[in-house]
Formats: C-alpha cells, structure tokens, sequence
C-alpha cells in the first residue's frame, strides 16, 4: 500500500501509475484513478481521482470527475468534480474549481478557488 494524503491507497485502487522515477511528457487521459509520483508536464484527464505524491511535480492543467489529492506540488489549473485536498507541504499555483476544497496548514496555494454548487 502507498500513503497518499494520509490516506492509504491500496494499489488495485489505482488504474495509472506514474512512478517516482518516472517523467511523463504528453496528455494523460485515464478512465479511472490515477497516481502521480514522478514528473508530469501536459495535462491530466481523469474519470477517477488524482493523487500526487509528496515528491511530484506536476506541470498541468487537471481535469477530474472525482477529487484532487495534493502532497507534492501541481503547476496548473484544477477542476475537480468532487474536491480538492492539499496536505501541509503541498503546493499549488493555479486556479481551482471545485465542489469542495480542503487546505491544510503549512501548505502554498497561489491562485484562486471557485465553488460549485451542488
């Protein structure tokens, strides 16, 4: 199991992963949940969630039917059916649109946030 956001994610969870050694240049489209741990830079389309590991980079804009899970750093806009969650070291620059959004302490969060309603 990986630990993503304080959450453990069991690996079957995951459809797509992108591994800490791994840098991805292109547009990722994924049917289901995806995970980022290595380098991104494109854009991400997702019918699932996004999770970015506490050591990713990505360079995207984010597009997901679910939510946004942030540890590491996204470089993008977001819009995320669901949420989006950033953990304490996280770091975004980009704008947000969302149902919902969670911002912990000590993370950086550079841009601004729309809300849907339900």
């Amino acid at each position: 199991m990986a630990e993503i956001h304080s959450k453990k994610i069991d690996r079957e969870t995951i459809d797509t992963w992108i591994e800490d050694d791994a840098i991805f240049e292109g547009d990722a489209k994924v049917d289901k949940n995806i995970s980022i741990c290595g380098r991104l830079s494109g854009s991400i389309k997702a019918e699932g969630n996004v999770y970015v590991g506490k050591e990713a980079t990505v360079v995207a804009n984010v597009t997901s039917r679910g939510s946004v899970y942030i540890l590491g750093e996204i470089r993008g806009d977001i819009d995320a059916q669901d949420r989006v969650e950033l953990a304490t070291d996280a770091s975004l620059d980009g704008d947000v649109i969302t149902g919902k959004m969670v911002i912990e302490n000590g993370c950086y969060f550079n841009g601004s946030c729309k809300m849907r309603q339900n």
